[in-house]
């Protein structure tokens, strides 16, 4: 259902994120803040038992979907080659780690790694992007509309120049197959602008 999807969705948006306020809280040289520690920890534990019930509760009501899931797999480049990648396409795949994200690309002719620093200031990216594609303004072209298609299309810029850039290389690719990991797997790709944009849209 749509509806466990999203709270899925949700959850996994959540957790990184009260992982990040705590370590930015637990990084403070002076004036740390106890209380919010606690607090921080509670969510983060609250949050990833919920997500563990919803993997057993979709493991017993869904088991064609949960094994569709979380099956494993292991395709090898000349499999991915031969089943995915037309002549000019690119696969581009994400993994979310701790400090660092990876990317990993494939097209017909090579395979290029590529590794993401400064996950902290990728988070805060995302967050603030999902915030403004959540702004009913932006929809309804009321208030201060005008400054949020900016902040929305440089962030838009700024995260294709981060993500996506590095690995398609200048190349003219007919298609991508991008396979995201982490809070990517909340980001519309098809957002992303190649080019710096103006205040409208």
């Amino acid at each position: 259902p749509d509806s466990l999807l999203e709270a899925e969705r949700d959850l996994r948006i959540d957790i990184p994120y009260y992982k990040k306020l705590l370590y930015e809280e637990t990084e403070k040289t002076d004036g740390q803040d106890s209380s919010l520690i606690a607090g921080w920890k509670e969510k983060i534990f609250e949050k990833e038992e919920a997500l563990r019930q919803m993997a057993e509760y979709l493991a017993e009501t869904y088991p064609e979907y949960h094994q569709l899931k979380f099956q494993t797999y292991r395709a090898s480049v000349a499999d991915i080659r031969e089943r995915l990648l037309e002549r000019n396409d690119l696969m581009v795949e994400y993994f979310w780690g701790d400090s660092s994200l990876l990317v990993l690309a494939i097209d017909q002719k090579e395979i290029r790694f590529q590794q993401i620093d400064a996950v902290g200031e990728l988070e805060s990216q995302l967050l603030e992007l999902r915030q403004l594609l959540n702004d009913r303004s932006l929809v309804l072209n009321q208030g201060n509309s005008e400054n949020h298609w900016q902040t929305l299309t440089e962030l838009s810029y700024q995260l294709y120049e981060k993500l996506l850039a590095p690995v398609i290389g200048g190349k003219d690719y007919e298609q991508l197959l991008i396979i995201p990991d982490g809070l990517l797997s909340t980001l519309p790709f098809d957002l992303l602008l190649e080019e710096a944009a103006g205040s409208t849209v």
